[in-house]
């Protein structure tokens, strides 16, 4: 895969765990959203150590 690919991904990926932990903040929502958050916070983190290291 690009790494241009790779890095838009993970920017997209940090869009949508922006919008779902403000999902998350609102009182009454379905659990589901945190799992969302963390699941795409964890690939985050994923993504960019494998970027640092391909790029090192």
């Amino acid at each position: 895969m690009n790494i241009k690919k790779i890095k838009r991904f993970c920017n997209l990926l940090s869009i949508f765990s922006l919008v779902m932990l403000i999902i998350e903040l609102i009182p009454n929502t379905n659990p589901i959203f945190t799992t969302f958050f963390w699941i795409s916070m964890f690939a985050q983190l994923l993504l960019r150590s494998a970027l640092f290291f391909k790029t090192e």
